[in-house]
């Protein structure tokens, strides 16, 4: 079952998420009852809590795929593998900072919601968290492991 899950459903939830996810709190329940609905058709998993189902079954919650689909974006950004440049969509922070990463996005002060929910606004918070060894990593192999160990139980958090 999670086979099928992986290979034929998850991939129709999460294609292009970068441009269509704007956070909307409905739009991620909606989709994650998807999932809920079939880790729980799964034998012996039934009585286990949707939390549970998803660590024997080494799933990420949606919010969390998404998520992490989003910082995997911007790594391919900022290391060639995109034919977007950096400078096209953000202003970097001023070189010399103590804290953070090397490739710290510039944090911009929007007035608009809609606004706040694009793709270049709501991913600068998470990826100026993390720390400097992991953004410059040279492969994505690398950068998908180091991202699953800082994000750990954020990769299972979930809208019920």
């Amino acid at each position: 079952m999670t086979h099928v899950f992986v290979t034929h459903i998850r991939p129709i939830i999460e294609y292009a998420s970068t441009v269509w996810n704007t956070g909307y709190i409905e739009d991620v329940r909606r989709l994650e009852a998807v999932q809920r609905l079939w880790t729980r058709h799964i034998k012996g998993l039934e009585h286990k809590t949707y939390e549970e189902r998803l660590k024997v079954l080494d799933l990420y919650s949606i919010k969390g795929r998404l998520l992490r689909a989003d910082l995997i974006k911007t790594w391919k950004i900022f290391h060639g593998l995109s034919p977007i440049k950096p400078l096209d969509l953000w202003d970097m922070a001023p070189a010399g900072r103590t804290r953070g990463n090397t490739l710290k996005i510039k944090f911009q002060r929007r007035q608009l919601d809609s606004t706040k929910r694009y793709f270049t606004d709501r991913i600068v918070k998470d990826w100026n968290a993390l720390p400097n060894s992991t953004v410059t990593m040279n492969s994505l192999a690398e950068f998908k492991s180091s991202l699953a160990g800082i994000l750990g139980d954020r990769l299972y958090e979930y809208l019920a």
